[in-house]
């Protein structure tokens, strides 16, 4: 479980103001599987606004910052690189298995929250053995 950081600690946790959560994303939003990411994206968007409607998370707008990869490994350091210049509080509704392998261990070292990686695991038992990866407490599928 991620704990949002009450109003005092707000100003010093990235990505938490006293009225905003900023998430990141990267996904296919452009290229030949931008139909998953693009319909991910808006999904998500769809649900953050049912929060927000709602009166948010302890009072603060959830707000989703969307970036574009491609589902090209090559793009996700630059990517991932744009989102923590945005100073996200934490990261979801990252697309595809070949980005997935190059963000989780991005995530891990920069020790900000994976929420919701779209991906296909070859191995249903042990769903994170396909990113070469032990689960992480970082990670949440």
């Amino acid at each position: 479980m991620i704990s949002i950081p009450s109003p005092s600690r707000a100003q010093s946790t990235s990505g938490v103001t006293d009225n905003e959560i900023l998430i990141g994303s990267c996904s296919a939003l452009e290229g030949p599987s931008h139909f998953l990411g693009t319909e991910t994206v808006t999904g998500a968007k769809a649900y953050f606004a049912m929060i927000n409607e709602a009166g948010g998370v302890d009072g603060r707008k959830l707000k989703l910052v969307a970036y574009d990869d491609s589902y090209d490994p090559a793009k996700t350091e630059a990517c991932f690189n744009r989102l923590m210049e945005q100073k996200v509080f934490a990261l979801g509704f990252f697309v595809g298995t070949p980005t997935a392998v190059k963000y989780v261990p991005m995530a891990e070292t920069n020790k900000i929250p994976l929420v919701g990686l779209f991906y296909r695991s070859a191995n249903p038992v042990h769903p994170f053995a396909s990113l070469g990866r032990k689960r992480s407490r970082l990670l949440f599928r």
